[in-house]
């Protein structure tokens, strides 16, 4: 993973990832365990058609979002037939199948060792070679996808998930066409990830398997409940508190999936709205205490 001096930037990628699975559990209510796997189409997309293909960032960035979002479709028109865990644990093997091909198709992908000097993100012949060449677009596209997605669940579409969400058939008595919510929102999310695992691959210039996992399709969900479920601007808060926390918990390094477990854990036993939710509470029986 990248330096301490970087963590600007990888929260603002990962802004983009969560707000994904902001969409897809928050407000369509589909439990996915695969959106790293999408980070990781996305990434290692760009990485091999710009590095060994030559195709220029931009274009390639595009590429890889067309092909996660058909992975996806592919995918989730079957997959999400199910519902409740049987649905968590099909993303889990669809998960676990792509990261093994990152593993596996060591010709393209590097293997285990990973993908090494990526080919750097360039715009009309300007080429971004640090960090602060990237805190722009990478903020810019995060505040553009949070923004985007919040019109979005304010629209029809965004009613019909959240009916989804509610009950599914008494949304289907009502006319609501789940199976294409459904599908939409796990396409849209994939579409995000892989957006994100694109300028993840071209500001760190190095990607490995591990991006991938299982750890890390659930620290996104941990984003998102942190912040406050079916709250978009709750994700920034999230991502910004959890990728923030190795910074200042340098001698827990080594436990960084004991203290992302207890994190979760406390979350779902005292603070199950987020932080968000938490305060709007607050907020609420101070209101009450004034009028009595």
């Amino acid at each position: 993973f990248p330096t301490r001096r970087s963590s600007d930037l990888i929260i603002g990628t990962y802004v983009i990832a969560a707000t994904g699975v902001e969409l897809v559990v928050g407000f369509a209510g589909q439990l996915s365990l695969c959106q790293a796997s999408f980070f990781g189409l996305g990434a290692y997309s760009s990485a091999i058609l710009t590095t060994t293909y030559h195709l220029h960032p931009l274009v390639a960035m595009v590429v890889g979002v067309f092909f996660t979002a058909l992975v996806a479709y592919g995918a989730g028109a079957p997959v999400l037939r199910l519902k409740g865990y049987y649905l968590a644990i099909a993303t889990l093997g669809f998960g676990l199948i792509i990261q093994s091909l990152f593993v596996t198709l060591a010709r393209f992908t590097g293997g285990p060792d990973g993908f090494r000097d990526i080919v750097p993100l360039s715009v009309a012949g300007f080429v971004f070679k640090t960090d602060h060449h990237y805190y722009y677009p990478i903020w810019t596209i995060a505040m553009a996808t949070i923004l985007f997605t919040r019109n979005l669940t304010k629209s029809r579409v965004g009613r019909a998930m959240l009916a989804l969400r509610g009950d599914e058939i008494a949304a289907a008595s009502m006319g609501v066409n789940t199976a294409k919510y459904k599908i939409q929102a796990f396409v849209l999310s994939a579409s995000y990830a892989s957006l994100a695992g694109s300028l993840y691959a071209h500001s760190n210039r190095f990607i490995s398997p591990q991006i991938a996992d299982l750890s890390s399709s659930v620290e996104m969900i941990i984003m998102v409940v942190l912040g406050g479920i079916r709250t978009v601007f709750g994700v920034l808060i999230g991502t910004t508190i959890l990728k923030s926390l190795p910074e200042f918990l340098e001698s827990f390094l080594d436990y960084q999936m004991v203290t992302t477990g207890a994190i979760l854990i406390v979350l779902l036993l005292y603070m199950p709205n987020g932080l968000i939710g938490l305060s709007r509470e607050i907020l609420e029986k101070l209101r009450r205490r004034k009028e009595i």
